[in-house]
């Protein structure tokens, strides 16, 4: 794991043990990252936000983080440039 994530990991666990967090999160991590962080992680993080929509469905992800006891978030762009539509 890269030393940038390990020593965020390290502080974010921190301040979850002195009360000042709740909750530790992720975002974009790919399906590799979120692996090696929970293998390494002491607490786990309960979210990875990541763009989620029909044209990018990311399951695989999706699936690893379910299982993983790490919810995906949906995260989209305030104002879409192409409109979709069901044909």
């Amino acid at each position: 794991m890269a030393d940038v994530v390990t020593s965020c990991r390290e502080a974010m666990e921190e301040l979850v043990d002195s009360g000042l967090v709740k909750h530790i999160g992720v975002s974009n991590f790919s399906v590799k990252q979120v692996e090696e962080l929970l293998q390494h992680a002491r607490i786990k993080p309960v979210a990875n936000q990541v763009e989620l929509h029909p044209f990018l469905a990311q399951r695989k992800l999706v699936g690893v983080c379910a299982r993983k006891v790490c919810h995906s978030d949906a995260q989209a762009k305030a104002k879409a440039k192409a409109t979709w539509r069901l044909v």
